[in-house]
């Protein structure tokens, strides 16, 4: 017999296996829910009460330790996201809820910390998954951006990482710039490569084998979702430093952008780009 069919186990244990089900039972539902435009607007004033579940989930690395859901998690957010294929009662019902809701003040510290978690899973995680995890959350700082108490909210992550910019444990703030710093270095090398191998595959005087077609055709979508993805990281850079610049004035970050933009002209507008 087993240690668990003795019931030799921590209460604890028991608690997390059962949130750990109920998470993933209610994020299959509330998926299916919020990709139909006609769902959202079933539910009308309980989403309030579906954006407070998905704080607290989301915020509870204790209770939802695998940094993999919660950022599936995050991608509900972005479905809450008022837009222009629902009511005119239900935008305003979502806007007021990213606006007005009792936790708003936490939904930015909670991206965040979701948002760089993911880098320190301990597990082996492609880059593209990390991508596909982070873009939701791209599309919900943004607009957070356009919202006063978030704009607030991120200017204080900002001044807390700047003043604790040579902690022994890195402010989130902190930390998640520099990812954007390194993630739009790598998206780049990426997407440039890829269009090297399109080039030498289109520039093939012999038609293409059905193996090449099948390069091609791969070779084309990944440098498409590099240069997506690479634009995303280096535009939200753009609208951060509109109005938080003091940080990215620190020594150490001054460094890391100039040689990234220094890298993106090398690469982009050089002699290299003819290569």
């Amino acid at each position: 017999m087993s240690w668990i069919d003795q019931g030799h186990y921590p209460e604890t244990m028991v608690f997390r296996w059962t949130l750990l089900k109920f998470t993933k039972l209610i994020l299959l539902s509330c998926t299916l829910i919020v990709r139909l435009s006609v769902g959202v607007q079933l539910m009308g004033p309980d989403l309030t009460h579906l954006f407070s579940l998905v704080l607290v989930l989301m915020g509870s690395p204790e209770r939802v330790f695998n940094p993999h859901l919660r950022a599936k998690l995050a991608m509900l957010l972005e479905g809450l996201l008022p837009n222009l294929g629902i009511t005119t009662l239900l935008r305003i019902h979502l806007e007021r809820i990213f606006c007005e809701h009792p936790h708003v003040s936490e939904l930015i510290p909670v991206l965040l910390h979701v948002f760089v978690s993911i880098e320190a899973t301990g597990h082996s995680v492609s880059f593209d998954r990390k991508f596909q995890y982070r873009s939701p959350m791209y599309a919900v700082l943004r607009y957070c951006w356009n919202i006063s108490v978030h704009r607030e909210t991120m200017k204080r992550l900002a001044k807390e990482a700047e003043e604790g910019i040579e902690a022994p444990d890195p402010p989130v703030f902190l930390r998640f710039i520099n990812l954007l710093i390194n993630d739009a270095n790598f998206l780049l090398d990426e997407a440039l490569s890829c269009m090297v191998r399109l080039r030498e595959l289109q520039a093939r005087d012999q038609p293409l084998s059905a193996e090449d077609q099948a390069s091609l055709s791969q070779t084309s979508m990944l440098a498409r979702f590099h240069n997506a993805m690479s634009s995303a990281s280096t535009y939200t850079l753009q609208w951060l430093t509109s109005q938080i610049r003091s940080i990215f004035c620190q020594p150490a970050i001054v460094d890391r952008m100039a040689a990234m933009l220094n890298y993106f002209l090398l690469h982009l507008v050089s002699w290299l780009c003819i290569k």
